[in-house]
């Protein structure tokens, strides 16, 4: 199987990714379980970009799309789970997902002899393609596929181009957060040019409540906790109240930035109990200056500098007490780095 390099630094990482596409027929397009507004849009676009290249496509994902994504362009040709993949293909097209791990059950439906394609955005992305194109340095997986399309002479029409604006509209906190960069603003102004209209996309994400999802919210809140020195928040969402309340997150990433927003906190740590009794997702987000990546990696997790995560098996205490631990030795750790960086000055 021919492999596509690309380890120098003056390599054109959009242009292996093309030649690795025309020299493939058919095309599966995944992401990582439980897709979030990146890997949902991003999914989608890189569909129609292969669809715009003349390849076969179809795109398969684990778990539930969240229902404020149910609106995104396309989103019901996507596949539920991997008894649902159709075999044929020849090259998978795998997004936004740090290894093929993060598609959960559906990886049973990913051979590994099959050519992979792996874009990402993600600095803890193992490398496991054939042609692997990982740019932290992007706002979101969307990013990369906006420059694949204009690298390919591809304009996108207004549903791809709504799908790579929701997929850098959720990753950047809606273009508040410090992953929001010119090339990024660069984007999002080339796709409002495409026709995207960004008044009813943010409507449909992120204005569109049940009352269940706002006492959701409220239990949530309740469960807030903090360290002392205030430097560390955290917070539970259990299986009890997603039954209580009849609902389930929209936009949990909404739960964790609330606590991170008090005066003085640097890690925020949000707790979901999962429908596997004995997996506990985690989700932390952290200020400048401290490697959110740091904390989860012992946990198998990963993600960005400011915001990561990982799934970590035990009972609910024992979890809780393990990752606090951990994340006051990173608070810790980081105080003493400060410290000698003054002293040193």
């Amino acid at each position: 199987m021919a492999r596509f390099a690309m380890a120098g630094k003056s390599e054109d990482p959009a242009g292996a990714v093309l030649r690795a596409i025309r020299a493939h027929r058919r095309f599966l397009v995944t992401t990582h379980a439980r897709g979030d507004g990146d890997a949902i849009g991003s999914a989608l676009a890189a569909a129609a970009l292969l669809r715009s290249l003349g390849k076969p496509v179809q795109i398969a994902h684990e778990g539930p799309i969240p229902e404020e994504l149910h609106g995104l362009p396309g989103v019901r040709r996507i596949a539920r789970g991997a008894s649902a993949v159709r075999p044929g293909f020849d090259a998978i097209l795998l997004l936004d997902a740090t290894d093929p791990g993060r598609c959960e059950r559906l990886q049973a439906a990913l051979p590994p002899a099959v050519f992979t394609i792996n874009i990402d955005h993600h600095k803890t992305n193992t490398r496991f393609g054939d042609v692997n194109w990982v740019d932290p340095n992007a706002a979101a997986t969307g990013e990369l596929i906006w420059m694949l399309a204009r690298r390919a002479g591809i304009r996108p029409d207004r549903g791809m181009a709504t799908n790579l604006y929701a997929a850098l509209m959720t990753d950047t906190g809606r273009f508040s957060f410090s992953n929001t960069t010119p090339r990024a603003l660069l984007a999002a102004a080339d796709l409002l040019a495409c026709g995207v209209r960004p008044g009813d996309l943010s409507r449909r994400i992120y204005r569109n409540r049940t009352r269940g999802d706002l006492r959701l919210l409220g239990a949530c809140m309740r469960s807030v906790r903090f360290t002392p020195d205030g430097r560390l928040g955290w917070l539970w969402l259990t299986r009890a109240a997603l039954r209580r309340f009849g609902a389930r997150p929209r936009d949990s990433q909404e739960y964790i930035e609330i606590v991170k927003s008090v005066r003085g906190v640097e890690v925020a740590i949000l707790f979901r109990e999962t429908e596997d009794r004995g997996a506990i997702k985690v989700s932390v987000r952290t200020e400048r200056g401290i490697d959110a990546t740091a904390l989860v990696t012992p946990f198998g997790g990963g993600g960005h500098p400011r915001a990561a995560g990982a799934t970590v098996r035990g009972g609910r205490l024992r979890v809780e007490r393990r990752v606090l631990a951990a994340a006051r030795r990173l608070l810790q750790d980081t105080a003493r780095g400060r410290g000698r960086a003054i002293s040193g000055s």
